[in-house]
């Protein structure tokens, strides 16, 4: 599918961390951006039971008078204790013009690499996202200032420390930027149909994206231009 003909809306671009394309797609349907934190109550400890019993009489025999408990609405205050990282979920779908390869087959795996493990030279794996040392002082990541081309005109290195580059991503989604993020998750569903080479006709990818970094009031702003 062309991205001349998708709306701007529905245009989901992938790049490495050194701004490069690595993937594009349209959006089958509406996506989604999940941010959430935690919160602790700050009193744990209960009053013994006996004391709410026992209030409890004293409000019976005294037509509510003299009742009182143990427990204080204060007792449920709650402090933020977390925040989780933001995730993202989003489905794109890749039909045929000309080629079931070009256009559904290999677009679909270019996102799927993105989350397994390369392969070293003597079988180890290279795992597919970021070190402990990007956590620690984040290096060599450019934001894309360019758009991503057709999914079928993607070229990625076949090289097996490609995940030097793809270990963090870029996505955009129409003029949404998210940076620094890794994809957890692709799902692909194909066509049963296929073209006369054998490869599917249509096909499509349900995908879970999450931030490296814990989201701020800043990054939230950026993400949605407010």
């Amino acid at each position: 599918m062309s991205i001349d003909r998708i709306p701007v809306g529905a245009l989901v671009e992938i790049f490495n961390r050194r701004g490069e394309p690595v993937a594009s797609g349209a959006l089958l349907e509406e996506w989604t951006v999940s941010t959430g934190s935690s919160y602790k109550q700050v009193i744990t400890d209960k009053a013994p039971d006996a004391l709410n019993y026992l209030g409890a009489v004293m409000a019976q025999i005294s037509d509510g008078r003299f009742g009182f408990s143990a427990e204080f609405k204060q007792f449920g205050a709650a402090l933020w204790e977390s925040t989780e990282v933001a995730t993202f979920n989003f489905s794109l779908e890749f039909a045929m013009t000309y080629s079931g390869l070009e256009e559904v087959s290999k677009p679909i795996a270019r996102l799927q690499r993105l989350v397994v493990p390369a392969e070293g030279n003597f079988g180890n794996l290279i795992p597919p996202g970021p070190t402990i040392l990007d956590a620690l002082e984040l290096k060599d990541y450019v934001t894309p200032s360019q758009r991503a081309p057709d999914p079928d005109k993607v070229t990625v290195s076949r090289e097996n420390n490609y995940n030097q580059y793809e270990s963090l991503l870029s996505i955009r989604v129409g003029n949404m930027l998210f940076d620094k993020v890794v994809i957890k998750s692709a799902e692909s569903t194909l066509s049963k149909f296929t073209d006369d080479n054998g490869y599917p006709i249509y096909g499509r990818v349900a995908l879970v994206a999450q931030t490296m970094f814990i989201p701020t009031k800043k990054n939230v702003g950026n993400w949605f231009g407010s």
